[in-house]
């Protein structure tokens, strides 16, 4: 991950004040490829779907485990085991997973410090917002197969199921209302592909204190230290957005979607170790490393877990750590 950071400052006898600017560009992660078995939608991992994987309560695209357990006397998906092939008694290609993760961060400081000349221990105050946007998607595509319990014609999953607030509470937002239909049943086959996106933004606003001690100073060398700690009003906002959409064999595109703001407190804090080569009495050559924490903000990957039912409040449970090298060129006057 690339940032960068700029700094301008004016100083008045034993008084400075001075402006930071810092971002990190987007950093993004992505994973993709073919799981190592199918994925069970309502029996765990026992029967057809031995040794594969599973979708409960408690994971990504939960409403599809809901409806694939609906019974409200009328119909019953409890009378077969709904999942994405392949199972022991059906082939069919293993399903496939996508996974990306982007984040950036914005850092605008305006800080004042008592700092003479001569003197090896700088102290200041300051202002700090903070904004930390961030992006998280993992998709879901395989052939949905089922396996009636006690024979019978494969059903699927139902409209019903899908869409009752007791099943899988999701909403058409496209196609045909028939829900979807095992691989081999008359209407088959179809293929789904299951979509969770998460967006979240963090915007931080605070007031925060600055020690910079000065390790050691040389004629061509220095080492000094940098730190920053301050306590943040957090104004966390998170939407959430699934779909569970036909694309072989289907039309039919259903949906949820969540929206939430809440304000927490945050702590952010910074450690800096610093060197610097002095070219002139005016210009150094600067390199350091630096650690910054950031507690109580809401993160994308995490979101899905603040889903309770049909409610999300944004989860913002999360700390952020970053920390790397920096390298640049400081103009005294």
């Amino acid at each position: 991950v690339w940032g960068s950071r700029f700094k301008v400052g004016a100083g008045y006898r034993d008084f400075d004040v001075h402006f930071i600017y810092t971002n990190l560009d987007v950093f993004t992660g992505s994973a993709g490829g073919a799981l190592n078995n199918g994925v069970a939608f309502d029996d765990g991992i026992a029967g057809e779907w031995a040794g594969g994987n599973s979708i409960n309560g408690a994971t990504y695209f939960s409403p599809i485990n809901s409806a694939a357990t609906f019974n409200n006397g009328v119909i019953d998906e409890n009378d077969e085991t709904d999942g994405f092939g392949p199972t022991a008694s059906f082939f069919s290609a293993l399903p496939t997973y996508n996974m990306v993760y982007r984040s950036e961060l914005d850092d605008l400081e305006l800080n004042f410090r008592h700092a003479p000349v001569d003197h090896w221990f700088n102290v200041g105050i300051g202002y700090r917002t903070i904004d930390l946007k961030e992006y998280a998607s993992i998709s879901l595509r395989g052939d949905l197969r089922d396996h009636t319990d006690g024979g019978g014609v494969s059903e699927g999953i139902s409209h019903t199921a899908l869409t009752d607030p007791n099943g899988g509470n999701l909403t058409l937002q496209s196609g045909a209302a028939d829900g979807f239909d095992d691989i081999v049943s008359v209407n088959g086959p179809d293929t789904l592909l299951f979509v969770h996106t998460a967006r979240v933004f963090n915007n931080l606003d605070g007031g925060q204190i600055l020690l910079e001690p000065t390790i050691y100073e040389g004629d061509y060398f220095i080492i000094d230290s940098s730190i920053k700690a301050g306590v943040y009003s957090n104004r966390a906002s998170g939407r959430i957005i699934e779909t569970y959409s036909g694309v072989i064999g289907d039309n039919s595109v259903y949906g949820r979607s969540f929206e939430n703001t809440r304000n927490v407190t945050s702590f952010v804090g910074n450690v800096s170790l610093n060197t610097g080569f002095k070219l002139t009495n005016h210009i150094l050559l600067r390199y350091g490393y630096e650690w910054m924490l950031m507690t109580d903000v809401a993160l994308s990957p995490n979101q899905y877990a603040a889903i309770r039912g049909n409610t999300y409040q944004v989860n913002t449970d999360s700390d952020l750590r970053l920390h790397g090298s920096k390298f640049g060129v400081e103009i005294n006057w």
